[in-house]
């Protein structure tokens, strides 16, 4: 008997219900799950039953579903999988037995007119913010996939620089009358870092200490992560910035100059930074 088919003998078997939306709304349900998948020597099972919908953030979040559970040696199955072919793409990603390999990074990549996700791997990719530009330029202003563009680079170079992850998902679309993007990775997080030069009370305390002019986490040299130049852009054009990161969540809705600090249910092992900008789509 292979020695994975004997490590079935012994898993313990479990069912997620995944949320009726799968965004980059209330997250405390999917990180949950999340932490659930760290664990190795699982058999999982994601109840898509009670989905209605899945957002591009919410694509790459389930990306990092996949690739902590084959980090844990887990098997991963879904049931009641939507149909349609924005759901479909994921399937073979989260569908795994314990000990797959991971899937070759330059293979998750997905899009269609509405939105495109990808996987990187050790650094940035500038040929897919090209992609991003030609699958929106007649559906979006060139104001807004300048700005988007602009973002997009400047949470790459986080992810390589500062949270120094290996493998992060990008992801860009239309929802709902909204551009959304964003990098999701699981690297270094945003408070392990900073509590290295400042001291905060909180992670969510951290969070906002990230959003200040010239904060970032090298010792001697100046230069911050980038998260100021973001926000400055969000406030100027009514958007919404998420940023989840360890046990800290702050949320800033521009458009109602209203900012939401908590702690996480359970902690984020990597950092994700989602960007939303209203849209009115060109004729």
């Amino acid at each position: 008997m292979h020695k994975y088919d004997i490590m079935h003998l012994y898993m313990k078997e479990q069912k997620k219900t995944l949320p009726k939306f799968i965004d980059d709304g209330r997250l405390d349900k999917l990180i949950e799950i999340l932490n659930y998948l760290r664990y190795g020597n699982q058999s999982i099972f994601l109840d898509f039953n009670r989905v209605e919908g899945i957002s591009p953030a919410g694509m790459a979040i389930l990306l990092c579903f996949s690739d902590i559970s084959r980090e844990g040696l887990n098997k991963l199955s879904v049931i009641n999988f939507p149909k349609g072919d924005k759901e479909n793409f994921l399937f073979p990603f989260l569908n795994h037995n314990a000990g797959e390999s991971y899937i070759p990074i330059k293979d998750i990549h997905f899009s269609n007119s509405d939105m495109i996700i990808a996987g990187i791997e050790n650094g940035i990719s500038p040929s897919l913010l090209d992609k991003v530009d030609q699958l929106f330029e007649h559906r979006l202003s060139e104001e807004c996939l300048w700005y988007s563009r602009f973002i997009l680079n400047e949470l790459m170079q986080n992810a390589c620089d500062h949270s120094t992850s290996e493998r992060y998902y990008l992801y860009a679309g239309i929802w709902n009358d909204n551009f959304q993007f964003g990098v999701c990775d699981m690297g270094v997080t945003i408070p392990a870092k900073l509590e290295q030069k400042y001291i905060c009370p909180t992670d969510h305390d951290y969070l906002k200490k990230s959003l200040e002019f010239k904060v970032g986490t090298r010792r001697s040299r100046p230069g911050g992560l980038g998260l100021n130049h973001i926000f400055e852009i969000l406030k100027g054009q009514d958007g919404r910035l998420v940023i989840v990161s360890r046990d800290g969540q702050m949320r800033r809705y521009f458009s109602r100059r209203q900012t939401e600090l908590s702690k996480l249910k359970r902690p984020l092992a990597g950092t994700w930074c989602m960007a939303r900008l209203p849209i009115k789509e060109e004729k």
